[in-house]
């Protein structure tokens, strides 16, 4: 039974209702025809039923709603472990790169290498022919003309042979072309020896 005001359910015997206090009609009065009252009041109730499905329909939507965000989390975090992978990807193929680029700093030390080789043989070479043609008048030492041949190397240097060419103080050739000299470099101090054949 139902207040015909508030339409809250009622204790069985109740005089009052509960809820709003209204007087609970006998059950005379109930067994005869309805009220307009009594007939709203029902139509009240079947309406909070009504609205009572529909939220429980709500309810439903609401998990289904749950269940496409979880769904789109886990896209989220598919894409992200995507997008890191890549990311570590890239990042080994630069380290990768940089180690190609280590072959580089050989070849650039191979190129240092071979520019101190040539250095240290003119140095020495320049100061063997000194002792060695220093003697001579019209040679312009500082003018001297020489080629490396060949680099060998032997363990703990290396061994160079070439060929040089003086000139006078005047640009013309002297008779002292194409003498060939043999030089040998220690590896881990340059140190060099020159002698002329």
């Amino acid at each position: 039974m139902y207040c015909i005001k508030c339409a809250a359910q009622l204790v069985e015997d109740a005089e009052f209702c509960h809820k709003c206090g209204c007087k609970v009609p006998l059950i005379s009065e109930i067994h005869g025809e309805a009220s307009d009252e009594q007939k709203t009041l029902k139509a009240e109730v079947d309406n909070d039923e009504k609205t009572a499905s529909a939220e429980a329909e709500n309810t439903d939507e609401d998990s289904a709603c749950a269940e496409s965000e979880r769904k789109s989390n886990k896209r989220f975090v598919v894409w992200m472990c995507i997008i890191v992978g890549v990311v570590l990807l890239v990042a080994g193929i630069i380290i990768v790169g940089s180690e190609d680029s280590g072959s580089q700093v050989s070849t650039n030390s191979a190129s240092r290498e071979k520019e101190m080789i040539d250095l240290c043989v003119k140095t020495e070479l320049i100061s063997e022919i000194r002792s060695e043609y220093g003697y001579i008048e019209d040679i312009d030492i500082g003018s001297t003309r020489y080629s490396i041949a060949t680099v060998t190397d032997n363990g703990d240097e290396w061994i160079v042979r070439g060929t040089f060419t003086l000139y006078d103080y005047y640009g013309k050739m002297t008779s002292f072309y194409d003498e060939t000299f043999t030089a040998r470099v220690k590896k881990e101090s340059y140190r060099t020896e020159c002698t002329i054949s």
